[in-house]
């Protein structure tokens, strides 16, 4: 009785977080598997009495018990990916037109064969470029040629009055749906304006550079303005995104694009000093 009485009360808990477990785990990726696994662990905490209680008193019994639930979560988590439970695999094709050379990435801690085959089988192990937003560390694959025409950033206006407000005008002629800004100068940029709405810098985000998203730019490009308090140099990265890797080929069964803002995307960087 005692036992069907304490299934009974860990029944709702059971339902509520058992597919938490599972949205929490497809949402963090296996890269952040350990705290997706909390709520698979609290599911077994709730089982625990009801253990305990069948088997009569007895640890052992009850401890190997949760030992065998905690084996079947895990093995759920990390067996071998097919196609009803594919594993996330990240790739970047990255075109730097001021090294004139091109790069397969890949930010996998693990990398699956077919990344690897992708990255020309022996890649090595890079120190991204902040511009990128990357890990400090990824796989690259081997150097090919650049091609592509590349983001601009186009000088609208200097004024050099108590500081410096630099005016530049960004696009993309070959109409990338985004374009990412990283701006950094010897001073602290203090404001960026956009499209003629200006955005003042809270305190900590004036110890990094500057970087925006912008989707959707217009064929003839958008103006932001940059405020600084001196009249120092602004180094400006801008990389175009453009989604999909068709010269990739299809992903084999058991693999899906990685849930990143970047990944399987073509990026076209270029830098101006303005």
């Amino acid at each position: 009785v005692a036992v069907i009485f304490l299934t009974a009360g860990a029944l709702p808990g059971v339902a509520l977080l058992a597919p938490l477990a599972a949205l929490v785990f497809q949402a963090l990726t296996p890269h952040l598997a350990v705290p997706a696994l909390l709520p698979a662990a609290l599911t077994v905490c709730l089982a625990l009495p009801a253990l305990v209680a069948a088997a009569g008193g007895r640890q052992g019994v009850s401890l190997a018990a949760l030992g065998a639930a905690l084996a079947v979560l895990a093995l759920s988590f990390w067996g071998a990916p097919d196609a009803s439970r594919p594993r996330p695999a990240d790739l970047v094709h990255l075109q730097d037109l001021d090294a004139e050379a091109g790069f397969w990435l890949s930010r996998d801690e693990r990398l699956h064969p077919w990344v690897v085959e992708r990255l020309g089988g022996q890649p090595e192990s890079w120190e991204a470029p902040s511009y990128l937003g990357f890990p400090d560390r990824v796989a690259r694959g081997d150097r090919s040629p650049a091609v592509g025409t590349g983001p601009e950033a186009v000088m609208v206006e200097d004024l050099r009055r108590e500081g410096r407000r630099l005016t530049v005008r960004l696009r993309s002629p070959d109409g990338a749906p985004m374009l990412w800004v990283e701006a950094a100068a010897s001073v602290q940029i203090t404001a960026v304006e956009i499209a003629g709405r200006r955005f003042d810098l809270a305190d900590d985000e004036l110890t990094r550079p500057l970087r925006l998203g912008l989707a959707g730019l217009p064929p003839e490009g958008l103006e932001v303005a940059f405020q600084l308090p001196d009249r120092w140099p602004v180094e400006i990265h801008l990389t175009e995104q453009f989604y999909g890797l068709p010269e990739a080929g299809e992903l084999p069964p058991g693999l899906i694009p990685a849930t990143s803002w970047t990944s399987h995307s073509r990026l076209v960087h270029r830098s101006f000093l303005r």
